[in-house]
């Protein structure tokens, strides 16, 4: 997430100090307005997956820290109660329903509404 954010900062005085100075940082298309988000979301999920790869992920059924008290330790209680096998039952098809009312709302309101 920090290599997003500096590129996120740089992004916005790459512009500043080429003008000021004569200096390119950033290429023309990655300073672009709209270009930037996806470099941007590109940028931060590349690092984080690189990091993953280099460092490792954590391994299934182990928690980093777990909680004593409260509604995060019955919820800790009840995910270490999973199959450990990582079989996933068959659940409803209400959540792919859901999905795909989600992806016609927000494309409703992206290209009719706000357009």
């Amino acid at each position: 997430l920090s290599v997003g954010v500096a590129y996120g900062v740089l992004r916005l005085l790459a512009p500043m100090v080429a003008e000021r100075f004569a200096v390119v940082v950033l290429p023309p298309l990655m300073v672009n307005a709209y270009a930037s988000y996806l470099f941007s979301i590109l940028i931060t999920a590349g690092t984080m997956i690189a990091t993953s790869l280099l460092l490792g992920w954590e391994t299934p059924g182990e928690l980093l820290h777990q909680e004593r008290t409260g509604w995060l330790r019955a919820s800790q209680l009840r995910v270490s109660q999973i199959d450990p096998t990582g079989h996933v039952s068959r659940s409803p098809a209400w959540p792919v329903v859901l999905g795909i009312a989600l992806v016609v709302v927000g494309a409703s309101l992206s290209l009719v509404i706000f357009w």
